[in-house]
């Protein structure tokens, strides 16, 4: 009965050695066999190895039971604390068995339990859209691309609303955080097609090309009334495959134009009665004249006055010759 479950063991490390999720990675793998060539005689270095394979086995069935993938990350996490359950035991200093393969039995149960949230949150996290992205198969611990469909069939992840006022800013954003678990070099195609009226959808020829980016973002700035419509970003895959769709059906408000104030204008002559005229320019006449003499009358006082300070000091009036010109301007 031994040497038939030692054969059973024996055949399970043929077919399943090194194949694993958890042996995928070399630091676990050189782990477990420095720790099976420490031991001696030879005799007990082949037991622990016999119970190192057929916990490979183990854990194989593990990750067959799940989908038989793991990401980069999970198998990191699974690893670091394996290992440090792992140091645990040998900072026990012991070798017995039974201890041995409860520390290869917690492996599993780590396994297990980052196989499982990788599983039901990680592995597949598009609700809509074709998600393809590279993953290590627990098999043959090769890398492989894994397609996870979305839930709905469909590449078209639905419409949204987006409103803006003319000559503002609008920005069309299609990003997920699914899309970056996309692999190789995916782009973003956007295509425009412009409002039609009567609320007839646009047809397929009625899209135009906007832009090919690698970013998952449209800035349109400085809009205009006639750039209202429907907006396209199509997520494509390296290998030119639709992986996601998503449509923005864009309104443009017109912005109210500022009220210009009415210019003040005066009335012409033609527009004024005739008496009115008249007594409009008798006023200008007689302000014209009061305004004439209260100057003559200013512009004399001040002459007065210049001769008088002339005389008291003695200056004679040949003397001050424009003084006297502008006098004479005055005096006639």
């Amino acid at each position: 009965m031994l040497l038939t479950s030692l054969a059973l063991v024996l055949a399970l490390t043929l077919v399943y050695g090194a194949e694993a999720c958890l042996q995928c990675d070399s630091g676990v793998r050189n782990m477990h066999e420095a720790f099976s060539l420490s031991k001696s005689p030879a005799s007990k270095q082949k037991a622990f190895q016999d119970m190192i394979d057929n916990a490979y086995s183990q854990y194989q069935d593990e990750s067959r039971k799940r989908k038989g993938v793991i990401d980069v990350t999970t198998l990191y996490r699974v690893k670091t604390e394996y290992q440090i359950a792992f140091k645990l035991f040998l900072e026990q200093n012991t070798d017995r068995s039974s201890e041995f393969i409860s520390t290869l039995a917690k492996g599993q149960n780590i396994l297990e339990s980052h196989l499982t949230t990788f599983i039901r949150d990680g592995l597949c996290p598009n609700q809509c859209g074709l998600l393809r992205r590279r993953v290590m198969d627990c098999i043959s611990c090769d890398y492989k691309i894994y397609t996870c469909p979305s839930p709905s069939g469909k590449e078209d992840c639905g419409e949204y609303p987006v409103e803006a006022e003319e000559r503002g800013q609008a920005v069309l954003n299609c990003f997920r955080p699914w899309h970056s678990f996309v692999f190789g070099s995916p782009e973003y195609r956007y295509t425009w097609a412009p409002a039609v009226t009567g609320g007839r959808k646009p047809r397929e020829r009625d899209f135009r090309d906007l832009s090919v980016t690698k970013d998952p973002f449209v800035v349109l700035n400085q809009l205009r009334w006639s750039e209202r419509g429907t907006y396209r970003c199509s997520l494509m895959g390296h290998d030119g495959m639709l992986l996601y769709k998503v449509t923005f059906l864009l309104s443009v408000t017109r912005k109210a134009r500022p009220k210009r104030r009415p210019n003040l204008t005066l009335p012409s002559l033609s527009e004024i009665p005739g008496g009115a005229l008249m007594q409009l320019m008798a006023v200008v006449t007689a302000l014209s004249l009061a305004l004439s003499l209260l100057f003559a009358a200013v512009i004399g006082k001040m002459i007065r006055r210049r001769k008088s300070e002339n005389q008291r000091s003695g200056v004679g009036e040949e003397n001050d010759y424009w003084w006297n010109r502008w006098c004479a301007l005055f005096s006639n």
